[in-house]
């Protein structure tokens, strides 16, 4: 026999039909089983509705109240521990690597400047080679634009410099609503 069925009806929260109920009746006269399981449930029922509420401990909230602040104390402890270690070891770190950058300078000053003027003489020389280049494909393009095109290019420029300005104005102009 389905014993399932029988027990959801046990475990129902919902009111049962007149006909589930005779049903339910019928089988827990005839399966042993299930009228212990029926029994069980009364009694746990009858222990839920009977049993007193445990109250806590006198002076239960103070002591847990204490526990939370000294937790707190402790954790709060914890933190600047780390904190203070973590930036000793940064500062340290840091202070090794400005060593370690500063070490050429006293081992032998000259050096370091002489190899700190190659470097700006070469930027110098790149700069001024960058500048070369630009010029002579602005020469060869002016020679080949005639002046007009140039004229109507340098227009077109303003214009869509005219056009993204009024753009962002109205993008980030405040709005306002009307009601």
């Amino acid at each position: 026999m389905n014993h399932q069925f029988f027990e959801n009806l046990l475990l129902s929260d919902s009111e049962l039909t007149q006909v589930e109920l005779t049903m339910l009746q019928e089988h827990l006269q005839t399966c042993e089983a299930c009228r212990q399981f029926s029994n069980a449930l009364e009694d746990v029922d009858h222990l839920f509705h009977n049993t007193p509420i445990a109250s806590p401990a006198v002076g239960f909230t103070q002591r847990w109240q204490e526990s939370v602040i000294q937790d707190n104390k402790k954790r709060q402890k914890r933190q600047i521990w780390l904190i203070l270690i973590v930036g000793v070891c940064s500062i340290s770190a840091l202070f090794a690597l400005l060593g370690f950058t500063i070490l050429p300078v006293l081992i032998s000053p000259i050096a370091v400047l002489w190899a700190e003027l190659f470097n700006l003489v070469t930027w110098f020389s790149a700069v001024e080679w960058i500048v070369g280049v630009l010029l002579t494909m602005f020469r060869a393009a002016h020679s080949v634009v005639p002046t007009s095109l140039w004229i109507a290019l340098s227009f077109a420029f303003m214009g869509l410099c005219a056009v993204w300005v009024v753009a962002f104005k109205q993008v980030t102009a405040p709005r306002r609503l009307v009601i």
